[in-house]
């Protein structure tokens, strides 16, 4: 059985058409979308009406909630990421819309052991970063599920904990981690899938999560797939959007 995680493809066609034509190779299962389909890039209703055709689980990501006029910009919001935001608005379908005020901010595996949010699990409405050590702490303290999987940093990365200690599985990022999802209950852990449209870990290949699962073995893998970058810069340069945005993801930052 194989599962692909995607997130954060912010309104990058490109890179969304280049990982669902590698996750096809692996003839998945099922597509997960952890959420922040648009934002920044200048596709998002083509990348939102793709999703919602071929992902069989999508939730929230902070900037669909403004995009989708769920709730407002709120003031702390950088002047880029607000303008993008407004400009996405005026450029989504109501469909577009509809959907995604259709969508939770969690969701799980009907074996309730692999969980799926957008940043992380104590209060998943408010978008916190898991960046620092105790945030990621915290996160593992209080996900009831075996495994979960989130996005919003854009920075590929796996934290686990046996109750008493935490690790970082640096294997994640060259190449894959396996887990036992029937091993001990307080062996858990978080796996960051990176972003498919706009990479911050200084690698500009779109990243996604791929799930193998066979019985209790779960393997999961990073994969990074090159994409048409110099058309997705072209894509957010014709939508008079900043050229900070089509500068990033040359470089992956």
């Amino acid at each position: 059985m194989f599962i692909a995680v995607i997130s954060d493809i912010h309104g990058n066609r490109q890179a969304l058409e280049a990982v669902l034509g590698d996750i096809a190779g692996y003839m998945p299962d099922h597509i997960v979308n952890l959420g922040d389909v648009v934002g920044y890039g200048g596709d998002p209703e083509w990348c939102l009406q793709t999703i919602k055709y071929t992902a069989s689980i999508s939730i929230l990501g902070n900037h669909d909630v403004n995009a989708a006029d769920m709730e407002p910009i709120h003031p702390s919001v950088n002047p880029v990421a607000a303008l993008a935001l407004h400009w996405t608005s005026q450029h989504l379908s109501d469909d577009s819309k509809s959907f995604l005020r259709g969508l939770q901010y969690q969701a799980q595996e009907p074996c309730g052991r692999i969980g799926y949010v957008h940043s992380s699990v104590p209060h998943p409405e408010s978008f916190h970063y898991l960046l620092r050590r105790e945030r990621i702490e915290e996160h593992l303290q209080e996900q009831t599920q075996k495994i979960t999987f989130v996005g919003h940093s854009h920075l590929p990365d796996c934290w686990s904990t046996d109750g008493t200690k935490m690790f970082c599985l640096f294997g994640y990022r060259s190449g894959f981690v396996s887990f036992d999802l029937n091993g001990p209950e307080q062996d858990k852990s978080m796996v960051n899938t990176g972003s498919v449209g706009q990479p911050r870990d200084h690698d500009p290949k779109a990243s996604y999560a791929l799930l193998e699962i066979e019985g209790s073995k779960l393997k999961i893998m990073n994969k990074k797939v090159e994409y048409d970058i110099e058309t997705a810069q072209a894509r957010i340069r014709e939508a008079g959007l900043p050229e900070v945005l089509a500068t990033r993801i040359e470089f992956g930052r």
